[in-house]
């Protein structure tokens, strides 16, 4: 490659001047030289076309007329060769074709002497092929940044499409889930009858053994006598009717009547119909107590609960739904406000609400739709949304009232009152049940306000704080309370708030100020505390 001016021509010549005159070129300077100044050019054009006149045979002499053709390919380029060395006022070098290289016979002048390439240029030279590999790495580069983006969105469409994939087959696993348990149920209650009927069996054949025995013996007693009278006495009955009939009659208009004056008392806008109709259930009331001979009995507003008990016992039996128990709680509230029932029984009859409320809600969560209703409705019964929240451990903050429940619960409180009123042992007292609530529920937070001429705080454990407002005259704390809530609401807008208070007009100034919050009633609050 160092021999001859091959070297110096490849690597002035464009891809395009080789293309046209590499056969030319090689007939003039020499096939193996000019070979050699192609393979080893680092433009991969150049090299191709080494290898293509590689295959090509070589020509047996040098054609008449090579100058010429390349004379008249390369004759721009001769023209400003030229026009460069008139500027420096010495003729250029000769391109290819020119005297130069033209090959000179015995009798021809010798060629004038080339001017050797100035470092300036050859500087150029190297800056061109630095530019030009640069030029090169960074084409390669972007076609391997397209070929990883390419890539990357041909994984993020497979990766969607596995997404896809896996809903599917979520939504699936859960159709075959609720297909599963409802099996499963069917399955339970199968084998729960069928150990039923295999333990009662034995059971059965004794009974009928018996009573077949008794026929025998009963034959020709007054038995018959007294089985024909009492159809009789059925007969009669179906004529004139049962007092049981008429008392259970009497039981549901007063537990209405009841229902439609708590409605009237509570709603902002009653009903005009509503008044009317109290008087005609009034009216059906005393016409049911002519009847059964007990006229003068007190107005079902007035009179004592009697058989309330029972009757809260079977409502709360029947109750399916959450709707249910929040109703029998309000109407709970409203004997508690009466004073209908005692201490004793009121707190067993939320303790049964709590209980049902809880059978119902896992009853009903067995669906998603189903658990989007039960949370919605546990709402309104907040002692078992305190349950929930204490056991899942997820934190909430409950605020007391503390001397409206020291009033409210007497049963419990009255023997720490001094002089007939709560005081210091009965806080005392108060402060040492929430302290046994908050070292077995770690997770709620506890704030109790007292009514107290000073205004001070005392943290008894890091979940459980004791404030006393300052300032006269009684209920002072009811406005701190509210002003807590209202700064819980805004700070932490999403963490379960509880208020444990027998002051209805207190919630509702809780409620006005646009907090949420569970209200819990004093009996419901003594069941959490236990």
């Amino acid at each position: 490659r160092a021999r001859g001016p091959a070297r110096d021509l490849v690597a002035a010549l464009s891809e395009a001047a080789l293309q046209a005159t590499a056969t030319d070129w090689a007939a003039h300077l020499g096939r193996l030289p000019l070979l050699a100044a192609l393979l080893l050019d680092e433009r991969a054009p150049v090299r191709k076309l080494a290898f293509a006149l590689l295959e090509q045979p070589p020509a047996p002499g040098e054609p008449a007329d090579t100058r010429g053709r390349i004379r008249e390919a390369l004759g721009p380029l001769q023209t400003h060769l030229a026009a460069l060395g008139g500027e420096h006022g010495a003729p250029a070098a000769g391109p290819a074709g020119s005297a130069a290289d033209t090959p000179r016979g015995p009798d021809a002048p010798p060629p004038p002497a080339r001017s050797p390439r100035s470092a300036q240029d050859r500087e150029r030279v190297l800056e061109a092929r630095r530019t030009r590999t640069e030029l090169h790495r960074q084409r390669k580069a972007a076609q391997h940044a397209q070929a990883e983006a390419a890539a990357q969105q041909a994984r993020g469409a497979e990766l969607d499409r596995a997404l896809a994939a896996a809903r599917a087959r979520v939504t699936e696993l859960e159709d075959q889930d609720r297909q599963w348990q409802a099996r499963l149920d069917s399955r339970v209650r199968e084998a729960v009858q069928a150990q039923l009927d295999e333990s009662l069996r034995p059971w059965l054949h004794e009974a009928q053994a018996l009573d077949a025995a008794v026929q025998q013996l009963a034959r020709g007693s007054p038995v018959d006598e007294a089985l024909a009278l009492l159809a009789r006495q059925e007969e009669n009955d179906r004529r004139y009717g049962l007092r049981s009939a008429l008392e259970q009659e009497r039981r549901r208009a007063a537990d209405v009547l009841a229902r439609l004056q708590a409605a009237r008392g509570d709603a902002l806008q009653p009903l005009p119909a509503l008044a009317p109709m109290a008087g005609r259930l009034e009216a059906h009331i005393a016409e049911l107590d002519r009847h059964l001979g007990d006229g003068d009995r007190p107005a079902a507003a007035s009179r004592p609960g009697g058989d309330v008990a029972a009757r809260l016992q079977a409502a709360v039996a029947a109750a399916a739904t959450l709707e249910d128990l929040a109703r029998i709680r309000a109407h709970l509230d409203s004997l508690a406000a009466l004073a209908v029932l005692d201490e004793e029984p009121l707190i067993d009859a939320y303790r049964r609400v709590d209980q049902a409320c809880a059978l119902v809600y896992d009853r009903s969560i067995r669906t998603p739709q189903g658990r989007r209703d039960a949370e919605r409705d546990l709402a309104r019964m907040p002692l078992h949304a305190l349950r929930r929240a204490a056991a899942e451990g997820r934190p909430c903050t409950l605020v007391v009232d503390g001397h409206n429940l020291l009033f409210a619960l007497p049963g419990l409180f009255r023997p720490h009152y001094d002089g007939g009123a709560p005081g210091e042992r009965a806080r005392r007292a108060l402060a040492e049940r929430l302290a046994t609530a908050a070292r077995r529920h770690p997770g709620v937070d506890i704030h109790v306000w007292f009514d107290g001429e000073h205004r001070h705080d005392s943290t008894v454990l890091p979940n459980l704080r004791l404030h006393y407002s300052g300032g006269q005259g009684i209920d002072r704390a009811d406005d701190e309370i509210v002003a807590y809530l209202r700064h819980l609401q805004g700070a932490e807008p999403g963490r379960p708030r509880f208020l444990a208070t027998a002051d209805r007009e207190e919630a509702s100034r809780v409620r006005e100020a646009g907090v949420a919050v569970g209200v819990l009633l004093p009996h419901e609050w003594a069941l959490w505390v236990g």
